[in-house]
């Protein structure tokens, strides 16, 4: 067992919200202002319960608003906790609650767009993005890697739902990622063959098989009402460490 240097986080309570909801978020995470300082980093800027990152050696830090996330990290969001990091592009990532993702590769610089990069893969769970500068500029580098198929953009908003080995929400529904767009369009491709998503459609990609369109499978995305106000300002937090 690790040790760890924080105190147990108190329980997050359940939350039930409107789906007018969704729409705010997306116009909020939409409108965001410049850039970030940080070229190579993301910053939580929202966050509902409890999310942690752990390092390439093994070490896990409890975060908390304004606490960072770097390339080779993995983050994972617990029951019940949504969680908003920003990019330095103004790229906006939202994970759901019991979802996990790793970072592979992020980098930004707004002179230097050869050296741009986004390439993530999603664990677990499921997940929102908002495409920034790099998704816009530099489309062949932005890449969202999954058990079975990966994802291009072409400038975009999407969702993407792991049940490949079933998980939270994934109740009734068929084994296999599930890719829905709010806007642009995103490209699925695997060993078995591609499809070109565009904005009200949705894709179930099965191990093994083609991707191929669906009706929209209806997986739940709400957060709460405090992920409409403006991101917190301030230093950077004290974070909890688990010493492995």
């Amino acid at each position: 067992m690790g040790r760890s240097l924080c105190g147990r986080p108190g329980p997050v309570p359940k939350m039930n919200f409107s789906r007018s909801l969704i729409a705010g978020l997306v116009l909020v995470i939409s409108a965001a202002g410049a850039p970030l300082a940080y070229a190579d980093k993301g910053t939580v800027t929202h966050l509902s319960g409890v999310l942690s990152a752990k390092k390439p050696d093994g070490t896990i830090r409890v975060l908390a608003e304004r606490s960072e996330v770097a390339s080779g990290e993995v983050v994972t969001s617990e029951r019940n906790t949504y969680a908003n990091i920003r990019f330095a592009d103004g790229g906006q990532m939202t994970l759901k609650p019991a979802s996990s993702v790793r970072i592979e590769k992020f980098a930004y610089q707004q002179d230097k767009p050869q050296e741009d990069s986004f390439v993530i893969s999603l664990l677990t769970g499921g997940l929102r993005l908002v495409t920034g500068v790099v998704g816009a500029r530099s489309r062949a580098k932005f890449q969202v890697g999954t058990q079975t198929a990966t994802i291009g953009i072409r400038g975009t908003t999407f969702n993407i739902d792991d049940c490949v080995g079933g998980g939270e929400g994934c109740e009734g529904r068929d084994a296999g990622i599930y890719v829905g767009v709010t806007n642009g369009a995103v490209e699925l491709s695997n060993a078995e063959g591609r499809l070109v998503l565009q904005a009200g459609q949705f894709s179930r990609v099965s191990r093994g098989v083609a991707p191929r369109p669906v009706a929209n499978p209806g997986f739940v995305f709400t957060p709460p009402p405090s992920f409409l106000r403006s991101a917190s300002s301030g230093p950077r937090p004290s974070e909890c460490v688990v010493r492995r």
